[in-house]
């Protein structure tokens, strides 16, 4: 059985040769969708940090603008930026806002463990 791993730390089996392996009652199949589950979660959290902190920084940059100067500043960066319409700009100062307000109940608090980054299933 040849192992393959492109990340560090994660070894993975390549489908055909597994079959239905079971190492120490784990399937490895389970494992590797295991895996890729966990590493999502936890890019989410790290994702919505990066979005939060985006946020901050275009709000003290609007605020540094003055009036009048925010959106065409907007547009004139808007490839750098990576989005092109004001309505983004002001979903990301939002919740920038929100995570940083001083009130617990207006605050959203950020998952402190990838677990629970992610919405759970609906019943359909």
């Amino acid at each position: 059985m040849t192992m393959t791993s492109d990340t560090p730390g994660i070894t993975r089996y390549p489908l055909a040769e597994r079959g239905n392996i079971i190492i120490k009652g784990r399937d490895l199949d389970a494992i590797e969708i295991g895996e890729s589950i966990r590493k999502a979660k936890a890019y989410v959290v790290e994702s919505t940090r990066y979005l939060i902190e985006a946020g901050r920084l275009l709000s003290h940059k609007r605020d540094e603008l003055g009036y009048g100067k925010w959106l065409p500043w907007l547009k004139a960066n808007a490839d750098v930026l990576g989005f092109d319409t004001p309505r983004t700009a002001q979903r990301l100062i939002l919740a920038a806002s929100k995570y940083d307000s001083p009130s617990p109940r207006a605050r959203p608090s950020l998952p402190l463990s990838p677990r629970s980054a992610l919405p759970r299933p609906r019943a359909f």
